[in-house]
């Protein structure tokens, strides 16, 4: 069967990936111990935290020093969507189309402060938020790497869209085994077509539904502002 779809009809998509990693969280506060010097003083040294401890379970944003960060991380993000692609300030500001979230709390709490910061006292709707798998850090292990239970991060995240397929407790992650490069490559992979595909699909819908010269090209004009500008805040192995 023919394609529907001439040469002149195929599909370029563009996106722009904010990608921004949380702000400092318990489990990257390193730990202050005391001690005494030969001399008698006082003596203290730094360790990192053990985060094969279960205290660190899904580790949460230390405050307010992540909060600052994040408050900086939205004045950079309106300074960007501000910018074309030269760098050039441009008249009519680029919107964000969508918050893209690991499931881990420091993120969402990252996400949550950048956002207050980007919108402000605006009265515009929010972009929607989607919660993804595929972005979350390396798992295994690490207590701070083990999520919070699917139906608690729906509690405390009302307005964030999960994935269907998570699971109510976190089965990918193990006490004994760390996730391996290849798999954590291949699942920034399947997120990075994930978006693209979303993207693809859009516009294809645009297309089926459109009725009319005129209002293909309104579509059209449209659909340039779908989904481009997306907010994605991971970790420091993305």
């Amino acid at each position: 069967m023919a394609s529907e779809y001439t040469a002149e009809e195929q599909y370029e998509t563009r996106q722009t990936l904010y990608i921004v990693r949380h702000g400092v969280a318990y489990h990257n506060l390193p730990i202050k111990v005391k001690s005494k010097a030969e001399d008698g003083t006082n003596r203290y040294t730094y360790h990192h935290p053990d985060k094969r401890d279960p205290k660190y379970i899904d580790s949460k944003l230390v405050l307010p020093k992540a909060h600052q960060q994040a408050r900086k991380a939205g004045t950079r993000l309106r300074k960007a969507l501000n910018e074309s692609n030269d760098g050039e300030m441009v008249a009519a500001k680029k919107k964000l189309d969508c918050v893209l979230v690991s499931p881990l709390s420091r993120c969402l709490e990252t996400a949550y402060f950048i956002m207050n910061e980007l919108q402000g006292n605006h009265s515009s709707l929010p972009p929607p938020w989607v919660c993804k798998e595929e972005l979350r850090e390396a798992f295994g292990i690490h207590y701070s790497d083990k999520r919070s239970c699917k139906s608690t991060l729906q509690e405390t995240w009302p307005h964030v869209q999960f994935d269907p397929n998570m699971k109510e407790e976190d089965e990918d992650w193990k006490p004994d085994e760390r996730e391996t490069f290849m798999n954590l490559h291949q699942r920034i992979d399947n997120f990075l077509l994930w978006t693209s595909w979303n993207q693809l699909l859009t516009m294809i819908s645009e297309k089926q539904n459109a009725s009319g010269d005129n209002h293909k090209q309104r579509t059209n004009e449209k659909r340039a502002e779908k989904r481009q500008n997306l907010l994605v805040v991971s970790h420091g192995v993305w």
